[in-house]
């Protein structure tokens, strides 16, 4: 748990937050912000970030769905293992973040606040996503696509838009003492996804943004250096030179995993080190320091003329798994896929149906043919009892740094996994759209969060958008919403309080594959 606490002029405080969690979940939010209620926190200026760790601890959201995907999914091969909610867990990590933060305020001193932008590490990460992609820019030719993402730091002189649809700048927020310049903390994002994600992810997937952290770390002794997830919806780290089909062998074998994870991290920390270097050459006090936030609910919400999707849902797509091959899902929900099962999806379309509608007539029909037909065997004939306990109120929040003499910096937190085009967009909304930050799975997390022409032709990714085609659009109008002034700041009383899972979800393993039942 690293905490970064900045306090304004006026007072205002906002406790910059980075853990080696798969998110920030709501619970730990609510509950944090109740434990530092006395120093001036509160659910709109408790800014949590996860790094996107699936190797655990698990047991924090209160959805098993999701509660599975953070946790040692090896284990799940011992027989039993409860991936429901974990309140001793939860409120153990609560604690520690308190913790963090107290420390951070008794410790408080003046300073200067330094930011970087530009700097990239480039040629050690891959959009998987290509083709939806492109989706968002119809008509243009890959050379005036790869133009886009040059001007938003990703491959500069090359034409292999496959490897740089990327966003590679590693900016940071740091903190330095006024009076002797040493590094107090610093705050930074990487949009890749934080682990190489192996067959079985938690006794393999190694985290690299911890690896790039404890570098930093060493080079700056006595400071906090905090890395939480960009925009990691679509981009997997790649080592250069490494075609894809490469790394999806690799991530088979737990030596040559843990030797990427090093070598990649090694890279980062060394860029997050620069950054940090390039972020002390132009500091200044804050000015002014603002927080907003927004938790609307957005099931079955308006926008414009649509309608979200009324209730959380998992598109069938996801079950077979992502670009990277299939993996441990099939323990978690117990569902058995047979080989090949992905390319034989109706009518060759590997994304249907991705559902989040209220079709299920049609969707029954659809899964009676093809346990009949393919011969899967299907313990639960939808994913939805997973999701029953997610939460229909995804938070969004800005924070807004102010420097005399300099652009303002904005961070932006989103609960869940935005893709890079998405994340980009959504960054330009902002007050300081050229300085700022968009932190993934802050606050809580509600699956991936795709632009609208995204989820059209995504099979991963835009099956497991929760709330529809039209998330993107739910997310604007919150972002626009937040820089016009109206989020709460503080929010107001009576702030849904998080809602659990009352039985525990357990998964026991046979010959026929899994079988989940409340325990």
């Amino acid at each position: 748990m690293r905490a970064l606490v900045l306090e304004g002029p006026d007072g205002a405080r906002v406790a910059l937050l980075a853990v080696e969690l798969h998110g920030g979940s709501r619970y730990l939010t609510e509950k944090a912000a109740s434990l530092l209620a006395d120093l001036g926190f509160h659910v709109g200026n408790v800014f949590l970030a996860g790094t996107h760790n699936h190797a655990g601890p698990a047991g924090l959201y209160a959805s098993p769905y999701y509660d599975a995907f953070a946790a040692s999914t090896g284990l799940f091969n011992v027989g039993m293992l409860r991936v429901g909610f974990n309140q001793t867990l939860a409120d153990e990590c609560a604690a520690r973040i308190e913790k963090a933060v107290r420390e951070a305020v008794k410790a408080l001193r003046p300073a200067r606040i330094g930011t970087e932008h530009s700097l990239r590490l480039e040629g050690w990460s891959r959009n998987r996503s290509l083709p939806p992609l492109r989706a968002n820019f119809p008509g243009e030719r890959e050379e005036q696509i790869l133009e886009r993402f040059q001007e938003i730091g990703g491959g500069a002189g090359t034409t292999s838009l496959q490897r740089w649809a990327v966003d590679a700048r590693v900016p940071s927020v740091a903190a330095f003492d006024a009076l002797d310049g040493r590094l107090i903390g610093a705050y930074a994002t990487r949009a890749s996804h934080c682990a190489l994600i192996s067959r079985s992810h938690a006794v393999q997937s190694g985290d690299y943004f911890g690896h790039a952290v404890l570098r930093a770390e060493r080079h700056h002794p006595g400071a906090v250096v905090a890395l939480a997830a960009g925009a990691i919806g679509d981009a997997d780290p790649l080592p250069p030179g490494m075609p894809f089909s490469e790394l999806v062998r690799r991530r088979e074998d737990e030596p040559t995993n843990f030797d990427d994870v090093a070598r990649v991290g090694d890279a980062l920390g060394e860029v997050l080190i620069e950054s940090i270097a390039r972020a002390s050459r132009h500091t200044a006090p804050l000015s002014s320091l603002s927080t907003r936030f927004l938790d609307d609910v957005i099931a079955g919400a308006q926008v414009d003329d649509v309608t979200l999707a009324s209730r959380a849902d998992i598109g069938i797509p996801t079950l077979a798994g992502s670009e990277l091959g299939r993996g441990d899902i099939e323990v978690v929900v117990g569902f058995h896929w047979n080989e090949g099962v992905r390319s034989q999806l109706p009518s060759g379309d590997a994304q249907w149906p991705k559902t989040t509608s209220d079709a299920d007539d049609t969707r029954a029909d659809w899964w009676s043919r093809f346990k009949g037909e393919l011969g899967a065997k299907v313990s639960f004939s939808t994913t939805r009892p997973f999701l029953d306990v997610q939460h229909t109120r995804p938070p969004v929040r800005l924070v807004e740094l102010r420097r005399e003499g300099h652009a303002p910096v904005s961070l932006l937190g989103l609960p869940g996994e935005p893709t890079t085009w998405l994340a980009q967009s959504l960054g330009k909304l902002t007050a300081s759209s050229a300085h700022a930050m968009v932190v993934g799975v802050t606050g809580d997390y509600s699956g991936y969060l795709t632009t609208e022409a995204e989820y059209e032709r995504q099979h991963y990714e835009g099956s497991s958008t929760l709330w529809g085609r039209y998330t993107a659009r739910w997310l604007a109008r919150q972002v626009r919403r937040l820089v016009a002034g109206e989020g709460a700041t503080p929010p107001p009383a009576g702030t849904p309080e998080f809602r659990v899972l009352r039985e525990s979800w357990v998964t026991r393993i046979d010959g026929d594959g899994g079988v989940m039942t409340p325990f």
